[in-house]
Formats: structure tokens, sequence, C-alpha cells
């Protein structure tokens, strides 16, 4: 993806790294592998990010972006819930690296800053969310987050064994 348009340089840098580090982790990309994949000089890309973990930031901010997004078109109301289950599944199916780098943000909170940067979201949905308690509705929310999970990272998997069978 070289940078062809007037888009705002920061803006493309974080998609490139996000699709990046989606598909091969935060530790298994470069400075230099995102400024190829943008067309830019390492410099130009420090310039706008100072380092791979704020790139990494702003990628997740952007994902907290998405998700903030899908309560809004939610909305509140008796059906919020199932509107946002679907904005969610439509999510996934549109931006599958958000969904990715969601995933890989959530199994390494320990070391990154995938929690403190999407509590913000996480909370705005599970208030969203139809159930008894708060307890009930995470689950409800952690049920529609791990099927989406399953449909972008299992399902092209298995499809691609079953071609692998074929031959």
């Amino acid at each position: 993806m070289t940078v062809t348009t007037t888009r705002d340089p920061r803006v493309v840098i974080v998609e490139a790294a996000t699709e990046l580090f989606s598909r091969r982790g935060v530790d298994g990309v470069s400075i230099a592998d995102i400024a190829s994949e943008v067309g830019m000089s390492k410099a130009n890309v420090l310039h706008h990010h100072r380092t791979k973990e704020d790139l990494y930031k702003a990628a997740l901010l952007g994902v907290g972006e998405s998700l903030q997004n899908c309560v809004a078109l939610a909305g509140t109301g008796r059906s919020a819930s199932r509107r946002l289950e679907s904005e969610i599944r439509a999510w996934g199916k549109d931006r599958p690296s958000e969904v990715r780098l969601l995933t890989y943000g959530l199994l390494r909170l320990t070391d990154h800053p995938g929690r403190w940067v999407l509590e913000e979201s996480v909370a705005a949905m599970v208030a969203v969310m139809d159930g008894a308690d708060q307890p009930a509705r995470m689950a409800n929310l952690i049920a529609v987050l791990g099927e989406v999970t399953y449909e972008t990272l299992i399902d092209p998997l298995a499809g691609r064994l079953a071609d692998l069978k074929k031959q």
C-alpha cells in the first residue's frame, strides 16, 4: 500500500500498522516493515509516531473507536442489545484486522496496553447488553465477541484445511 493520496499520513500509518500487527503480532513487526508497507522512510514513520508502542496504542485506540461506534449505532431501548450484537458482527466482517488485533491485545494484557485502551469501549458495550446483572451482561458480550473472533480467525482456517484435504 503506497501512499498516493492526500490522506493524513498518521492515519495511513496506523491502518498499515493495524493490519501488520493483527497478522504478525507487535513483536513480529518492525518500524521498517510499517514504513515499507506505506511507502515511507522509517524516519517519516517515526516523525508521526515516536515508537512502535505508540503505534500499537494508536491501533488499539482505532479498535476502541470502532467498538464505540457499534454502541452508538445500537442506540438505547429494548432491542439495543440485539442491535449491538448485529453491529459487532458487521464490524467483524468489515474489519477483520481489528478483530485479530483485539484478540491479540486481550491475550497480551500483561505486557502491552490492550486492557486500558479498550476498557471504555468494553464498559460501554456491557452497559447495552441484556442480562440481569453486570456479570451476565459481560458473559453475553464475551459470547458475541467469541463468535465474531471464531468466524474471523477459525472459519477461514477450516476452509483452507478442507481445500488442502481435497488436493
